[in-house]
């Protein structure tokens, strides 16, 4: 027994005597248990992979040991088939029954028919073959169904044996309806046919259980590496995913950031780069609301005011994008737009007279009961990012406070200039602007403004 060796069978280590009568054998330990407790354990769940690599284990250490000078086992049982911490199953107490061991009438359940009606016990090699096969098939018939032999609790063993002695019962049952594959059904059936002579070898169910699909010539440890590439390769794929959904969201974060500040302060703060307030020396800045707003806040429905406040965002936005100006803030039905900052051009006069005359033009878009009022200052200002939660691109200095002035002191549909920024568009023909007169300005007393009316392109 101890020259005997195969990976599916467990080593036998010697014989421990206690008594002239009483001696044990003594095998390999398997630090998971035997078939047996694995299957009963309701917290460990046997699937496809570990029941075709544990069926594969047993029928090729039974083949081992048909073909071996031990010719059979005659005591087989899930007790006798025990798991070594690589998952591997190795067959156990193939002695023949020659040293004590578990209770007799609990491995009754493993043998076949024939064995429990016989008197004497004695069998030649093959007829033992064939009880080891029909041993095998309980087996089989527990790892599939995950079950207990017969599906039977242990107070009903007693009366199992005896309707089996009795000729009442020749194997368990093997229902359809439990998940299990038609053809594995069979092979199993097979091996519990009442008649010993129609029992397979177990050369021939390992051809059929391979035929099948249920077994496959890769272990236990084969089939997890199969699983870690398998597993490998979909991880692969799904950090491509995941890194692709990332790259989309940081960009959607980017565009919402560049509409929130200049793209080119944006780009400095996802650089990591501190962005220093900063003084321009002339830039233009724009101020506009709309006149009869509040009157119809107090006589409109809420859903009405915030339609009316997205046709004017939405207008001033997309005549925006067409010129080289920064939106730097709405509040209410007020709108701030600035030219010459933070990319400092000469033409920022210019851009910002374009965008007023373009607005005056499709105010007609706009609710009747409201008008549209526009001021515009040219000077130096100061401008920085306030803020860290919500950073906000902010301008000071006396120049956007005169800007607001020219707004708030405007006429409903025009626009007015101050001196400073009438004086910016005489170097671009075209621009028609009309004299206002001198108007008081708070603040600032008696200040000298203009209109302009519109543009011609000079002939």
């Amino acid at each position: 027994m101890k020259q005997l060796q195969h990976d599916n069978l467990n080593d036998f280590i010697g014989v421990c005597v206690e008594s002239f009568s009483v001696a044990y054998a003594v095998y390999a330990f398997c630090p998971r248990g035997s078939l047996k407790d694995i299957i009963a354990n309701s917290d460990f769940v046997l699937d496809f992979t570990f029941k075709s690599s544990l069926t594969r284990d047993l029928i090729s250490g039974m083949e081992f040991i048909h073909t071996s000078s031990l010719s059979y086992h005659g005591n087989l049982t899930s007790y006798h088939c025990y798991v070594d911490k690589h998952w591997v199953l190795k067959i156990s107490c193939y002695d023949a029954g020659m040293f004590n061991e578990t209770p007799v009438d609990v491995n009754d359940l493993w043998r076949a028919p024939e064995w429990l009606r016989s008197a004497t016990h004695e069998f030649d090699a093959s007829a033992w073959k064939r009880i080891d096969i029909f041993s095998s098939g309980i087996i089989l018939h527990e790892l599939v169904y995950d079950t207990t032999p017969y599906f039977a609790d242990e107070d009903q063993f007693p009366d199992i044996l005896q309707r089996i002695r009795s000729g009442k019962l020749h194997h368990p049952e093997l229902p359809l309806d439990k998940g299990v594959p038609e053809n594995v059904r069979n092979i199993v059936a097979l091996c519990l046919a009442g008649n010993p002579e129609q029992r397979p070898s177990f050369s021939e169910v390992r051809f059929r259980l391979r035929a099948t699909g249920w077994i496959t010539k890769a272990g236990i440890v084969d089939s997890m590496v199969l699983m870690l590439e398998k597993y490998t390769s979909n991880l692969e794929s799904t950090i491509q995913d995941r890194t692709h959904n990332l790259l989309q969201e940081k960009k959607r974060s980017e565009e919402i950031l560049y509409g929130i500040l200049p793209r080119t302060i944006a780009c400095q703060l996802l650089q990591g780069q501190a962005v220093e307030p900063e003084i321009y020396s002339e830039v233009t800045i724009l101020f506009s609301d709309l006149l009869g707003f509040s009157d119809l806040c107090t006589t409109s429905h809420p859903i009405e005011i915030v339609n009316v406040l997205n046709d004017l965002y939405v207008m001033c936005d997309n005549v925006i994008q067409r010129h080289s100006v920064y939106k730097v803030e709405t509040v209410g039905d007020s709108y701030m737009l600035v030219s010459g900052l933070p990319d400092r051009d000469l033409n920022h006069g210019k851009h910002i007279a374009d965008v007023a005359i373009a607005l005056m033009q499709l105010r007609r878009s706009l609710n009747p009961c409201v008008a549209l009022r526009i001021g515009i200052n040219t000077g130096p200002c100061a401008a920085g990012v306030v803020g860290t939660t919500m950073p906000r691109y902010c301008l000071f200095g006396d120049t956007v406070n005169l800007a607001s002035r020219m707004q708030s002191n405007s006429l409903a549909n025009r626009i007015q200039l101050s001196k400073k920024a009438r004086i910016g568009l005489e170097i671009f023909p075209g621009y028609d602007c009309e004299y206002r007169g001198e108007i008081e300005i708070k603040g600032k007393g008696l200040l000298k403004t203009y209109w302009l009316l519109g543009y011609t392109a000079p002939t």
